[in-house]
């Protein structure tokens, strides 16, 4: 058995969305809903249509089966000071799914989470008086929230999958899709806060 991970991941229609990452580099963001194209066949004619997908502003909650793992555990007070505080999810494209941008950089080896773990002390933020969808907080200190063009080196995949040889990202992310198919519980994903609790 050997342990990978893996940039991102991503299925479905997300994968066509032709808008690259900014990383957060000083240009500005992409829409935060993006339209993807797809050709549509209707009655033996086809049809080029733009399709609006779900974006990070949709989502008002997660579900807690797909939680699979945080560390440290609620409520515990034996964490130890020099690892970072991780949430797994059982899917392993969620951290990718939302995100309205495709991938950049070598290999297209870079791609943003559409969420991020924050760890906060109590006067670095503030509850507000929001409670639907989700009650809410406002930050007061955004010092303390990861640097937003750094946060796609806090996410990952993690497969328990075997061995597995192939090196470009491409071939491996292929290569993710049919073991993905043929063994769902041998891969998840990880998002790391980039703060020592």
């Amino acid at each position: 058995m050997s342990y990978q991970f893996h940039a991102w991941a991503r299925k479905g229609i997300a994968t066509n969305i032709p808008i690259a990452d900014t990383l957060a580099n000083g240009a500005p963001p992409p829409d935060v809903r993006v339209k993807v194209p797809l050709e549509i066949d209707v009655s033996g004619n086809k049809i080029q249509k733009q399709f609006l997908i779900a974006g990070p502003g949709d989502i008002i909650g997660v579900a807690t089966d797909m939680i699979v793992r945080t560390d440290p555990r609620p409520n515990s007070g034996d964490f130890e000071p020099n690892y970072f505080a991780t949430i797994e999810f059982y899917d392993e494209d969620f951290p990718w799914r939302y995100t309205p941008a495709a991938p950049v950089g070598p290999n297209n080896s870079n791609l943003r989470p559409w969420l991020m773990l924050v760890a906060l002390t109590e006067d670095e933020f503030v509850k507000t008086n929001k409670s639907t969808p989700l009650s809410s907080i406002t930050v007061t200190d955004t010092s303390a929230l990861p640097p937003a063009n750094e946060l796609h080196l806090w996410a990952h995949v993690h497969t328990n999958l075997g061995d597995d040889a192939e090196t470009q990202l491409e071939k491996i992310i292929d290569s993710l899709r049919a073991k993905s198919a043929s063994d769902p519980d041998g891969l998840f994903s990880r998002i790391i806060c980039p703060r020592k609790l």
